[in-house]
């Protein structure tokens, strides 16, 4: 009976993970000076080399941080 419980379990969590090649979990790609005000790390060498050309805020979006980062639901959404 239980490891009947443990593999719908495993069986459910399997399809979730299914349904983005990216995980059960949002994901965002952020400059990095974005992580650098949010964690305190100092992050300048990293901030310089950054490509990552942040989002023109929609206008009905609240401004501040997270207008300009990307939702990424599969690979190709990545901005190199």
């Amino acid at each position: 009976m239980l490891e009947t419980v443990l593999q719908g379990r495993a069986r459910r969590r399997r399809g979730r993970r299914a349904g983005s090649p990216l995980g059960p979990f949002r994901t965002f790609q952020v400059p990095i000076t974005d992580l650098a005000d949010l964690t305190g790390l100092d992050l300048a060498p990293a901030t310089a080399a950054d490509r990552f050309r942040a989002l023109t805020p929609a206008a009905d979006v609240e401004p501040g941080p997270s207008a300009r980062w990307r939702l990424l639901t599969r690979y190709a959404d990545i901005a190199l």
